[in-house]
């Protein structure tokens, strides 16, 4: 008894070599892959499409200047570096604590 498979573009039986086989041909594995391509390029489209589409609200939303932006990101990094401290601090205490426990 020979492996066979259904081809997933076709429909038509055939034997397979590989258990990952999907296609009975190049042809129609070149055809499903064209395909496939196609639909991301038209989903890539609509997307692009409705980002371009922009609602009443968001254009009355000012624009933040460049250099507002760069200062927020970097109070943010600075916050972040704090924090890092601070959890490195207590997690050294807390270790401490657990050997003086388990002494």
């Amino acid at each position: 008894m020979t492996p066979k498979k259904q081809c997933k573009r076709c429909g038509t039986e055939f034997t397979y070599k590989n258990i990952t086989a999907k296609f009975c041909s190049h042809k129609c594995r070149q055809a499903a892959y064209e395909r496939r391509l196609k639909e991301r390029r038209l989903e890539n489209e609509n997307s692009r499409r409705k980002s371009q589409q922009c609602s009443p609200l968001s254009n009355n939303i000012p624009k933040i200047k460049e250099k507002t932006l760069i200062r927020q990101i970097s109070m943010n990094e600075e916050m972040l570096r704090q924090y890092m401290v601070v959890a490195t601090m207590i997690g050294m205490y807390l270790a401490i604590e657990l050997r003086k426990k388990f002494r």
